[in-house]
């Protein structure tokens, strides 16, 4: 069974644009290694504040162990509060 994983959080906006760079970098890893697929949403109405959309994910742990290396690894929380980004994981 797949998990779909929701992750929400504030941006600053003078960080915006460096957050976004990086998650590309961390979306691109995730792609070559383990085939999974993220969309970066940015809410209408607050677009400061940003979701990331992983779908289909088979592995959780494995998933999650590479998502937090690679948050850390390319300086996402230099520049956003660990504990900030809020994840919800859903099955359907």
């Amino acid at each position: 069974m797949s998990t779909s994983y929701f992750i929400y959080y504030p941006v600053k906006g003078e960080h915006a644009s460096a957050v976004e760079a990086r998650l590309r970098g961390v979306h691109s890893t995730l792609l070559m290694q383990l085939g999974v697929k993220a969309k970066l949403v940015k809410n209408v109405d607050d677009p400061l504040l940003w979701m990331e959309i992983y779908d289909n994910i088979v592995g959780m742990s494995v998933f999650e162990q590479l998502l937090e290396q690679q948050l850390a690894d390319n300086g996402i929380f230099d520049l956003l509060a660990r504990d900030e980004r809020k994840t919800g994981r859903f099955r359907y």
